[in-house]
């Protein structure tokens, strides 16, 4: 955006709008002059604003970048876009894609949401988010016939659950969510049973509960050089 220009372009307006009306009282001649200037003086505020936050959250991402490098040589990474601001999220992982962090940034300061979150640690098989949504969904199974999605979202940068769904493909008699010897006989390749936070819904009920989208793996696809490269850049 050029300022300059601009605002010379919107002053010059102003004054052959002042000239064409002769009669219009000096309060009102001001008041456009005034109002033309707020209008152009409230857009630079608002590019240097975003320009600034641009510089300093690609500042702190480098210094990330630059640390977990050092620590292992074969990370990969990704800028992606979780909530609805400008500024993207930070992904990092290891070697394998077993370990994930995930980084945010405002005001100025990085937040951890994520720290070395392991694939296969309470049987997660995939994260995965909704771009611009603030929906982050993590899948799946802890316990054998069963199948959970958790959905998250950044909250006073934070990641905080929105809420669990599990269901089941077994009649759990007990409901110690495990498939005992007597309750095999009722398992099934298909649910039998609707969960929501551990309270048992309908199947009807678990359904409007889902999110749904075009979900995206959170997962890190660039190296060390080429994320450097794109943080670098202009273009986010």
């Amino acid at each position: 955006m050029n300022v300059k220009k601009t605002y010379v372009k919107i002053f010059y307006i102003c004054l052959l709008n002042i000239r064409r009306k002769g009669k219009m009282r000096v309060k009102r001649k001001i008041l456009l002059i005034l109002s033309a200037i707020i209008l152009v003086e409230g857009c630079y505020s608002h590019a240097v604003r975003v320009d600034g936050a641009e510089k300093e959250y690609k500042k702190e991402y480098k210094n990330i970048v630059n640390e977990s490098y050092k620590e292992n040589q074969e990370c990969t990474y990704s800028l992606i876009y979780i909530n609805k601001d400008e500024i993207p999220e930070l992904v990092v992982c290891d070697a394998d894609h077993y370990n994930i962090s995930l980084y945010t940034y405002k005001n100025g300061k990085v937040y951890t949401l994520m720290e070395n979150w392991n694939y296969g640690v309470g049987g997660t098989v995939i994260y995965e988010y909704l771009p611009k949504k603030n929906v982050i969904r993590i899948q799946g199974s802890d316990l054998a016939a069963t199948w959970t999605e958790s959905y998250f979202k950044i909250k006073k940068m934070e990641l905080v659950e929105k809420r669990s769904l599990t269901t089941y493909q077994f009649k759990d008699k007990n409901h110690n969510g495990v498939m005992d010897r007597d309750e095999e006989n009722t398992y099934s390749n298909k649910p039998v049973e609707y969960y929501k936070d551990g309270k048992k819904i309908s199947k009807k009920e678990y359904e409007k509960l889902l999110i749904k989208g075009n979900y995206k793996n959170v997962i890190g696809q660039k190296t060390y050089q080429q994320i450097l490269k794109q943080l670098k850049s202009n273009s986010k």
